[in-house]
């Protein structure tokens, strides 16, 4: 029978778990101050200009393909998850 080990679950309660919280505290300050400067130039200040942007036909493509593989994905999923099932087989030598 092993003993018990109250010791390290004790300073993780005590000094991990607060210390967490910190670090947690200042992400949510810094992502806020980001945040509120991406809200500031899209909504406060003038856009810079308001002609429109010119898309490349290459673009169009692209978007055009990973939009609709998107939805083909998301409307029949199966053989996408049988290609997965059959990967992971795969790796198990």
């Amino acid at each position: 029978m092993t003993a018990s080990r109250p010791l390290p679950r004790l300073l993780a309660r005590n000094l991990l778990l607060p210390a967490l919280a910190v670090v947690a505290i200042v992400n949510t300050v810094i992502s806020l101050y980001y945040y509120a400067g991406v809200i500031r130039a899209m909504y406060i200040m003038p856009a810079p200009s308001t002609a429109p942007l010119e898309e490349p036909p290459a673009l169009q493509v692209a978007l055009g393909v990973a939009g609709l593989g998107t939805i083909i994905v998301g409307v029949y999923p199966q053989p996408l998850i049988d290609l997965a099932r059959s990967a992971v087989l795969l790796l198990k030598l």
